[in-house]
C-alpha cells in the first residue's frame, strides 16, 4: 500500500517526522505532494494535511504552524481527549483526526519544552516536573505510539483495505557499572576509609564483608556480572554495558582503569556485549572529559567507542548532543528522566534527534528508556511489590504499541548488597516480561481504540 500526503508547503520539521511516523514506525513508503492534481491521481492512503477540501482524500489532518515555524517560543496549549488518549493542538473538528498529529508528535518527540526556559533539578537537570506530560498525567505513556495505533484504527475504520504495518516488538536490557566492585580492587587509601566508615558506624557485618572480600573468600556484593551473562545466554540476548571511566570526583567513583580488573572486565563482557561510555556527570562541565573517557575505553577495547548513556541522566539540549555528534557518537541512550520512570519523550521507540536549535535532523540515534530501577526504588520510593506491578505495566504497554522496551539496571542491585535484597528476582521477572509473548494483550488494545 502506498501512502500520499499533501501539503501546500513543506520544511524540515515536517519531513523529519513523517519519516518517524510512516518511514520508521510504520515502514511504509510514502510520497509528499505539493500539487493537487498529482494527489488526486494517486491511490492508496491518501492525507490531507492542509485546510484545503479535498474530496479524495481518505482524510484530513488540519495543521497548526508549529511544523513550518523556524523559531522556538512558547506554545499555547490545551489538552482535549480523542478516543480516550489525550491531545493538544486541537484543530477545527473533523470525524477524521480532530488535533494535529503531526504537529503533536513532533513537539514530544524533539523534546522542544526542554529548549525553553525551565526549572532545574538538584543535579542540575531538566526537572521532570516541568514537562507537559507529567502535568497531565501521560509521563507512563508511550502517547505518541498510542496516538498512531488509534490513527491506525480510524484508517480501518474508513477503508479496511487500507491497513498500516506494525513494527516488531523490541528488547534493550542495558545496564550502568558506575561502581563495578564495592570493595575489591580498591586502594588502600580507599579500603583504609571504608573500614573506618564502617567502625564509626557499627557496620560490624560490612566491616567483615568488606574483609573476606579483599581476600577473595566472599563475592563482592556489587559482582553480578555471571548472573547477567547467564540470563542473557538462556534467553538468548545481547546487551549494553555502559561504563563510567571517568576521573573521580563526588559522583564519579568508580574504578580506574589502571586496576587490571577494570579492562579484564570490560573486554569479557565485551565479548557478547555491546560496550558503551557512561560519561562522568563532571564531563557535563568540562566537555573536554568525554573525548579523553572515550579514548581510555577505546584503548581498552581496541575499537571504536560509538553509544554512550550519560551518568546521572545530565545532559542539557541542545549542546550535550551537539558535543556527542562532534566526537562520532552515533546512538545515545539517555532519553529518559534520572528522577521518575516514564516516556519522557513520549515514545519507546529509537529515532533520530532532531536539533531544533538549526532545524535539521542529524545522524545521532536516540534510543529512550522508560523503567530504571534506582528511580523506582530511590526517587519513588517503592517497595518490591509496587516495582513488580510497574515492571508488568512498563512491559505490557510497549508490547500494546510494538514498541522498544529499554530498561537499565546497575550490577550493585542484582549482587549480594543488603540493600537490594530481592531485587534480583524482579529483574529475572523483567527479563521475563519483556522477552515473552504478548499474552493476549492486543485485545486490551483493540478495546481501548473500538
Amino acid at each position: 500500500m502506498q501512502v500520499h500526503i499533501y501539503t501546500d508547503k513543506t520544511s524540515e520539521r515536517l519531513h523529519y517526522i513523517l519519516q518517524f511516523i510512516f518511514g520508521e514506525y510504520f515502514q511504509h513508503e510514502y510520497t509528499l505532494h505539493t500539487k493537487q492534481d498529482t494527489f488526486t491521481k494517486a491511490s492508496g492512503l491518501k492525507i490531507n494535511y492542509s485546510h484545503q477540501d479535498i474530496l479524495d482524500a481518505t482524510l484530513q489532518i488540519k495543521p497548526v504552524a508549529l511544523l513550518f515555524e523556524h523559531d522556538i517560543t512558547a506554545q499555547n496549549i490545551t489538552i482535549a481527549s480523542w478516543r480516550d488518549l489525550p491531545i493538544f493542538f486541537s484543530t477545527s473538528a473533523t470525524k477524521d483526526v480532530p488535533f494535529d498529529m503531526f504537529a503533536a508528535s513532533f513537539y514530544l518527540l524533539s523534546r522542544y519544552e526542554e529548549y525553553l526556559p525551565h526549572e532545574k533539578d538538584e543535579f542540575d537537570r531538566y526537572d521532570h516536573k516541568n514537562s507537559l506530560a507529567y502535568k497531565n498525567n501521560f509521563l507512563d505513556k508511550p502517547l505518541i505510539e498510542l496516538w498512531l495505533q488509534a490513527f491506525k484504527q480510524q484508517v480501518l475504520f474508513i477503508d479496511k483495505e487500507l491497513a498500516l504495518i506494525d513494527p516488531p516488538y523490541n528488547f534493550i536490557p542495558t545496564y550502568d557499572i558506575d561502581i563495578a566492585y564495592s570493595y575489591k580492587y580498591k586502594s588502600f587509601k580507599r579500603t583504609i576509609g571504608g573500614y573506618a566508615r564502617d567502625l564509626s558506624k557499627g557496620k560490624i557485618g560490612s566491616l567483615f564483608g568488606r574483609f573476606f572480600s579483599r581476600i577473595h573468600l566472599n563475592k563482592d556484593p556489587y559482582d553480578s556480572y555471571k548472573l547477567i551473562e547467564k540470563t542473557h545466554a538462556k534467553n538468548n540476548l545481547t546487551g549494553i554495558f555502559f561504563f563510567l571511566v571517568g576521573e573521580n570526583g563526588p559522583l564519579d567513583k568508580n574504578l580506574p582503569l589502571s586496576k587490571k580488573a577494570m579492562p579484564a572486565l570490560i573486554n569479557r563482557l565485551a565479548e557478547n556485549n555491546s560496550i558503551g561510555l557512561h560519561p562522568s556527570y563532571q564531563s557535563n562541565e568540562e566537555r573536554t572529559m568525554v573525548q579523553a573517557e572515550r579514548e581510555a575505553l577505546r584503548k581498552v577495547l581496541n575499537q571504536k567507542v560509538k553509544i554512550s548513556r550519560q551518568h546521572y541522566i545530565k545532559f542539557s539540549l541542545p549542546e550535550t548532543y551537539e558535543h556527542l555528534i562532534l566526537l562520532g557518537f552515533n546512538q545515545d541512550y539517555s532519553m529518559g528522566y534520572g528522577s521518575i520512570n516514564g516516556f519522557r519523550a513520549s515514545t519507546s521507540m529509537p529515532h533520530y534527534w532532531f536539533n531544533l536549535k538549526k532545524n535539521c535532523s542529524t545522524p545521532l540515534r536516540i534510543f529512550p528508556f522508560c523503567f530504571m530501577e534506582c528511580n523506582s526504588k530511590f526517587e519513588q520510593e517503592q517497595d518490591i511489590e509496587t516495582t513488580q506491578k510497574e515492571i508488568e505495566y512498563y512491559s505490557n504497554i510497549v508490547k500494546q504499541v510494538n514498541g522498544t522496551m529499554i530498561s537499565v539496571w546497575h550490577n550493585f542491585s542484582l549482587g549480594s548488597d543488603r540493600l537490594w535484597k530481592g531485587w534480583k528476582a524482579l529483574y529475572l521477572e523483567q527479563i521475563e516480561k519483556s522477552i515473552r509473548p504478548k499474552d493476549g494483550i492486543f485485545k486490551k488494545i483493540k478495546k481501548l481504540f473500538n
